[in-house]
């Protein structure tokens, strides 16, 4: 080989070399480190002036590594408006900042915020760009952006028509629900929706294009052009027997329609009655606890209800465990090869079974599911009910909470509960804004059955300052100390957002800017403390027990302390003493409305256990007079009876059942008439020992709902949408209750039937 071809050949190879290194280095800098990509859409593609659009934001990290301190960012163009967010978003101008945090390796986020566009004709196109603490090493996917046309609506006319693949059924049967929009103007429909309400005889099972809300099922269209149709579906499941039972839907649009006539349309169906010799049984499963430990014992509850119409005989409940959970113990039911079997015998109408099982976890697995039937001799005319799956997390691997759901042996499955997040006992040292005329002891009143209760009266209620600031060590557990998260508090008004970081509880709190804002906590305890954020532009948020203002606290730290490392941290409240039993806290923010001023929870604390013992006194010699020492001759010692050994028979379950109206007062006389109650309500049932949900259920057309639970517990009655509750407490024999909500028409006019 000549010199010229060996250098030629030399040079190739170098090359090679080069390029090859050059391709390796790229592709590790391309799947190593933080990789932050970021899409985006819009709820409409065409929309009127002067209406709202929801930007959703899809936020992934790609690489190997976490991202912290991500934050997308959404410089809004001109004519748009920034509305409001469910989720960690802000405006500052026209900018909108959504903070995420923490964002794991391969994991994503979803947010969202609303805007208002008033540019007419444009075709407006807004980008919005995501970035993190670390260097992204592929920056070509950090930017998204999405086109918007705004235009002006015109007269509009649309006609809806609906049909049903089947309009008689028997129970358990489905049918497929057609709404066909019409347009039969010139011009085109715009932000078209459909709004649909179900009797309590038929169930939403699915559809493309619709969602259930809390009082009606609705349906986005979109646009509907001059001339043409446009047609959704969903399908519908008979729950309940019932001749000619109607669905009604509506459709509108953002402009105006100048035939309202034909806006509006129904079908009618018919569900046949069941066999009056058949039983519908309907089974629930919850656990013990809202997470399962390795090697700890959690307790399975069984609950079947004969919801008829006739008796159900040689009534059983099988359990098949999964390999991971191990039988202990069951006072009523038996175990053969893995499988537990609950003889339940005869059911009559109404009448409810209880039983429980003792298991235990022997491996650490994410979750593991575990699922139940019931079974009896005669013809069951709803099978949905019979089969349900509780998926238990690990107290070791996941934070989430145990997930219930019902099942048929086909492949479609409906989640119908979830438990509230667990409960964290806490025990740590808290930075405390205390008052030296208040204390954690508080003082001794006296109630009117002679017992003496620690309360502090709202008129000791104090102001956080800089001067009363100090460390302390928190009561440790052993005194009844229970922490819950700041996503366990009911939204009463106003928007929250929940923020992550890394230095609050459970690395998360929520935040409001919204003046007025507040969250109601219900619960049963003789003391209640509240961790709050400070904030570089703070507020004061008021403290309200029972319906009386206890404090307000000021959050601007420049008020707490000017020089706090770190400067966003959490702080406690004093301890506000109660006399025990059920009571409600609300917390309201009174910040300036949208801007720099805001005001952030983090954790509830509830006492429940035993006084947290005070320091004895001393007595020095000066206090020992004559007239303190008293001398006891001849003391005589006597025998008493034995005492009793606790029993470990458990408490029988006692039947609760509250019977609830939720009505709007439309003329005004004060009491329930017909045509006000309020369909599709949500009613939740929770044990108030520790939160868990015993049952969700909605109101009916009348308003009306029967809520019934077996339970050895106190139990909270709970409307979320409209931030109410319910007391009942649990005397050990069967309970009937009755709670009538009577609303005025002007506080909630989208409950409006």
């Amino acid at each position: 080989m000549n010199t010229y071809f060996r250098n030629r050949l030399t040079v190739m190879l170098s090359v090679t070399v080069i390029l090859f290194v050059a391709f390796m280095t790229s592709r590790v800098l391309a799947e190593g480190g933080v990789d932050l990509s970021v899409t985006m859409a819009s709820s409409d593609a065409i929309v009127p002036a002067d209406n709202n659009i929801t930007y959703t934001l899809t936020i992934n990290n790609l690489g190997i590594e976490t991202a912290t301190f991500v934050t997308a960012t959404d410089s809004l163009p001109t004519g748009f408006t920034f509305i409001s967010s469910p989720d960690a978003c802000i405006v500052i101008e026209s900018t909108v900042t959504c903070t995420v945090g923490d964002l794991v390796a391969d994991t994503s986020v979803v947010v969202s915020y609303i805007v208002r566009a008033s540019s007419i004709g444009v075709a407006v196109s807004n980008a919005v760009s995501v970035s993190s603490a670390e260097t992204d090493s592929d920056s070509t996917n950090n930017v998204a952006s999405v086109t918007v046309t705004i235009v002006e609506p015109e007269p509009t006319d649309l006609a809806l028509l609906v049909s049903a693949s089947q309009t008689t059924l028997e129970m358990s049967d489905e049918t497929e629900l057609t709404l066909t929009v019409m347009n039969t103007s010139n011009t085109s429909s715009y932000m078209t929706r459909l709004m649909l309400t179900l009797p309590p005889q038929l169930s939403f099972v699915s559809s493309t294009h619709c969602a259930v809300t809390a009082i009606a099922i609705v349906c986005e269209v979109g646009t509907v052009t001059h001339l043409s149709s446009e047609s959704v579906t969903l399908m519908l499941r008979a729950i309940a027997p019932g001749d000619a039972v109607t669905i009604a839907g509506t459709v509108s649009h953002a402009g105006t329609d100048p035939n309202v006539a034909n806006d509006a349309a129904g079908q009618t169906i018919t569900i046949n009655d069941p066999p009056p010799d058949s039983a519908d049984l309907a089974l629930s499963i919850s656990a013990s606890a809202n997470q399962y430990t390795v090697g700890s014992n959690m307790v399975l509850t069984y609950t079947v209800i004969n919801r008829g119409p006739g008796a159900a005989s040689q009534v059983q409940i099988t359990d098949p465990l999964v390999a991971d959970l191990r039988f202990i113990s069951s006072p009523d039911c038996t175990l053969s090869t893995n499988e537990i079997t609950c003889d339940v015998g005869v059911l009559a109408l109404n009448d409810i079974y209880v039983g429980s099982v003792t298991v235990t976890a022997m491996v650490t697995t994410p979750a593991l599911p575990n699922a139940a039937s019931v079974t009896g001799t005669e013809f069951d005319p709803n099978l949905y009910n019979n089969v349900q799956t509780l998926v238990l997390p690990s107290s070791s691997i996941a934070t989430s909470t145990p997930t219930v759901v019902t099942a048929i042996a086909t492949s479609r499955v409906t989640a119908i509960a979830t438990s509230p997040p667990p409960v964290q006992v806490v025990s740590t040292q808290v930075a405390v804004a205390t008052n030296p005329s208040v204390g954690q002891g508080g003082h001794a009143t006296q109630n009117s059955d002679g017992n003496n209760d620690t309360v502090i009266s709202p008129s000791q209620a104090v102001s956080s300052n800089s001067e009363n600031v100090s460390e302390v060590i928190a009561p440790s557990d052993l005194y009844g100390w229970t922490r819950y998260e700041s996503v366990d508090l009911i939204q009463v008004t106003g928007t929250w957002h929940l923020r992550t970081i890394a230095n609050a509880s459970d690395t998360g709190y929520h935040e409001s800017r919204d003046s007025g804002a507040s969250l109601r906590y219900p619960f049963e305890g003789e003391g209640i403390r509240i961790g709050y954020r400070s904030e570089v532009h703070g507020a004061t948020l008021q403290i309200h027990l029972d319906g009386v203002l206890w404090a307000s606290i000021e959050t601007d730290v420049t008020d707490i302390d000017p020089t706090p490392d770190p400067v966003r941290q959490t702080l406690v409240t004093p301890v506000y003493w109660l006399t025990p039993g059920y009571h409600l806290l609300d917390l309201s923010c009174l910040a300036e409305g949208q801007g720099s001023g805001g005001c952030n929870i983090d954790y509830v604390e509830v006492f429940t256990g035993p006084p947290v013992p005070a320091p004895a006194e001393s007595i020095g010699e000066a206090d020992l007079t004559d007239e303190f020492i008293i001398i006891v001759n001849d003391v005589e010692l006597v025998s008493a009876p034995p005492t009793l050994a606790p029993s470990a028979t458990p408490a029988p379950a006692s039947i609760i059942t509250v019977d609830v109206i939720v009505s709007i007062d439309l003329n005004a006389n004060g009491q329930v008439d017909a045509n006000e109650g309020i369909d599709g309500i949500t009613v939740r049932a929770v044990a108030v020992s520790d939160n868990a949900l015993l049952v969700t259920t909605r109101t009916d057309s009348a308003g009306f709902v029967r809520v019934t639970v077996a339970t050895t517990r106190d139990v909270v009655l709970l409307i979320p949408i409209l931030g109410e509750s319910f007391y009942v407490r649990n005397r050990g024999s069967t309970e009937a209750e009755a709670w009538h909500l009577l609303l005025e028409p002007v506080n909630v006019p989208g409950l409006i039937p």
